[in-house]
């Protein structure tokens, strides 16, 4: 199954996205990467994965949806570093 790339730009700070994490971590496999950026497996495409994020953001939230090539390079992320070298 390929890996997808999700980063989103919140534009309501005080407003709580529990719904947004929750389906994030509802995909077989996840993981969090930055603060607002994930990877996700799943046998969607980027546009369906967009489309079932999008309904849990603000109008003047933004969403980017990638699905993953071979090569990343990284720092200081949140997640394994060994999840992302399986998962890439």
């Amino acid at each position: 199954m390929p890996l997808f790339i999700v980063s989103y730009e919140l534009k309501q700070p005080r407003k709580h996205y529990v719904d947004l994490i929750l389906a994030l971590k509802s995909y077989e496999r996840w993981a969090q990467i930055l603060d607002s950026t994930w990877a996700v497996v799943s046998d969607q495409t980027a546009a369906e994965i967009r489309d079932e994020l999008w309904g849990m953001l603000h109008p003047d939230d933004g969403i980017f949806v990638l699905e993953s090539g071979r090569e990343a390079a990284w720092q200081d992320v949140r997640c394994e570093n060994q999840w992302l070298r399986d998962h890439l």
